[in-house]
């Protein structure tokens, strides 16, 4: 497959994904809300105990679980 074949191809299922998260607005809340409702809820619900864990504070877990929750959503944006 040539370089400008697969760029064709590219740009199309780019163009449509786009045209259906604009035809269907609850998927782009959700791709963008349920990662942060998340980080929020690890964060702050339970940050002070599992930093305590790490061997630190919220701080550190904050820099300990932001890597797996953008891991996460773009898992669900791929099988959006």
């Amino acid at each position: 497959m040539s370089t400008a074949l697969a760029m064709r191809d590219s740009t199309t299922m780019i163009r449509r994904q786009l045209k259906r998260l604009i035809r269907y607005p609850s998927v782009t809340v959700q791709l963008v809300i349920m990662p942060v409702l998340v980080l929020l809820l690890f964060v702050y619900v339970f940050g002070g105990t599992l930093g305590a864990g790490l061997g630190g504070d919220r701080g550190d877990y904050v820099n300990y679980i932001v890597p797996g929750l953008l891991l996460m959503a773009a898992a669900m944006a791929v099988t959006g």
